[in-house]
């Protein structure tokens, strides 16, 4: 019998979303929906079908979990703040994938990831829509013989933040750092105050006031491609759809 991928979060929004899409990319692979209210965990659970709920507890050893084994994978579309998830992974050797933390603090989680380094294959995604921007730019990079500058931006859309943990990680990792990085002529930079904000041009040509982010597209980026220039600006405001009569 396949073991079942575990979900912790799986009943916010992004977890949710994240089952559904497992469920539609592998229709007869187990899931646990795994959140602290058991009721919404089992709505989920029944809604993507072939899905289990348990409850679970970041701030515990364990994750609090009755069931000690029988898990392939761990998936975290919360914050694992106590990296407890984590920890749980590398104890039972399980792939672990993470998307809520930030440039600044995927510290804990390197430093634990690679304490243990045999322990489980771990895979840092907390990029924009958890590395979906980074994947789209490589695949488009493999046109060109060489990269120079890549300049990614983007319109959040202020009706479509996600639910109360995703603008909770907002509020977080703003919070966290005033500046942001990019690479400058190869070196690395970080930049605040006035030259962080940049105008993003909307897919419609509607221009609107942003800013530079802190966040792991620009080392990932830099890297995979040797570009000597890289930056990542978003704007918060109204998107293009929206504008033109359609959803956020």
């Amino acid at each position: 019998m396949e073991h079942s991928v575990l979900i912790m979060g799986g009943s916010g929004e992004v977890g949710a979303e994240t089952a559904a899409l497992l469920r539609r990319w592998h229709p007869e692979l187990p899931l646990t929906i795994a959140a602290r209210d058991l009721g919404r965990a089992r709505r989920v659970a029944d809604e993507v079908g072939g899905a289990t709920a348990v409850t679970i507890d970041v701030r515990r050893d364990g994750l609090g979990l009755q069931q000690a084994d029988g898990y392939s994978a761990v998936v975290a579309a919360l914050w694992d703040s106590h990296l407890n998830g984590l920890r749980y992974a590398q104890d039972h050797g399980l792939p672990y994938v993470s998307i809520s933390n930030g440039l600044i603090d995927i510290g804990p989680e390197v430093a634990a990831a690679g304490l243990r380094a045999g322990a489980a294959p771990i895979l840092l995604a907390s990029h924009w829509y958890a590395g979906t921007v980074v994947l789209a730019t490589l695949a488009l990079a493999r046109e060109f013989d060489r990269l120079d500058t890549i300049e990614v931006t983007g319109v959040l859309d202020e009706q479509d933040g996600g639910g109360p943990a995703a603008v909770a990680d907002v509020a977080r990792l703003l919070a966290a750092a005033s500046a942001a990085p990019v690479r400058r002529d190869g070196v690395f930079d970080w930049l605040s105050g006035p030259d962080a904000q940049v105008e993003v041009t909307s897919i419609d040509g509607t221009v609107l006031p942003g800013q530079l982010v802190p966040i792991l597209d620009v080392p990932s980026l830099a890297v995979a491609t040797g570009a000597a220039n890289v930056r990542v600006a978003f704007a918060i405001g109204e998107s293009a759809g929206r504008r033109h009569g359609g959803p956020a």
